[in-house]
């Protein structure tokens, strides 16, 4: 999702009023809120899911409107970031790795499989099979997801005293975000992540 939306969607779901310049607020419209502290989001569809502490709540999106809630899947710990497709949903939670939830039934959302992963799990990006993770002093941790009953961890590529903070990827590449700058990662063969390039901040 568009970090801007992201942000301007958070920032409306706890309540808060995000700064619209003047001459952009004919462009935006309030649809509707929903309470409670936001810390990340995902749209799928016609359903909303929010990182709300150690849960994830699934939302509905109507046309018009308030978002409903549908329903909740208590973690282990914080859920930092979340990405759904279809009947499944892959979710980090900090300090206990990665989870995949059935959300089949959006109103009983269920812990599907688990994955213990080195350091503080706290962004994700899916691509096809594989889950990639920004794992704080971790570094990235690649996790097979094929199976989300079983998901499992395929390779990894540890920092130089650095931590992972966030991540995208695109083409075969990971656009990592460390306390040292940028680190472009391949990872065509995910049990073998290589650098490819690095851009000190």
């Amino acid at each position: 999702m568009n970090r801007g939306l992201t942000a301007i969607l958070c920032f409306l779901l706890s309540g808060i009023c995000p700064f619209i310049p003047a001459d952009e607020a004919s462009n935006v419209q309030f649809s509707g809120r929903y309470g409670g502290t936001c810390w990340n989001l995902f749209a799928d569809n016609d359903r909303l899911y929010i990182g709300e502490g150690a849960s994830v709540r699934i939302l509905s999106l109507p046309a018009e409107g308030a978002p409903e809630s549908l329903g909740v899947a208590p973690l282990p710990d914080t859920a930092t970031a979340i990405h759904a497709s279809g009947d499944f949903a892959v979710v980090t939670a900090g300090n206990s790795g990665l989870r995949t939830l059935n959300v089949a039934d959006p109103a009983s959302p269920l812990i599907a499989g688990a994955c213990a992963l080195t350091g503080f799990s706290q962004d994700l990006a899916v691509s096809g099979n594989y889950a990639f993770v920004a794992a704080g002093a971790g570094g990235l941790r690649v996790v097979n997801i094929l199976d989300p009953a079983a998901p499992a961890e395929a390779g990894f590529f540890l920092l130089e005293g650095q931590n992972a903070l966030g991540l995208d990827h695109a083409s075969g590449l990971v656009f990592l975000a460390e306390t040292g700058g940028l680190r472009i990662v391949d990872v065509s063969t995910p049990s073998a992540p290589a650098q490819r390039s690095f851009w000190a901040a």
